[in-house]
């Protein structure tokens, strides 16, 4: 997640500068961002504990949802 996080971070920088790219490196790495995840202590262990697991597949099963997302509709949708 910490990467995704950066990579959102390089993009916003991109487009942003000076206080407003700060306060997005404080919101996405801050008690901000989990509170508005609504994650609590349980929450994130439980999330450690797959992440592990999870980290490697992550990039394909992404990919794979945004492109089904970005499909146009079956016929009969």
């Amino acid at each position: 997640m910490q990467r995704r996080i950066e990579a959102k971070l390089v993009a916003t920088e991109g487009n942003r500068s000076g206080a407003g790219a700060a306060a997005d490196a404080e919101f996405f790495d801050g008690p901000a961002m989990l509170a508005f995840l609504d994650l609590d202590a349980d929450a994130r262990g439980a999330l450690a504990a797959v992440w592990p697991v999870a980290e490697p597949i992550l990039p394909t099963v992404l990919d794979e949802f945004y492109q089904k997302v970005n499909a146009p509709p079956s016929p009969g949708c």
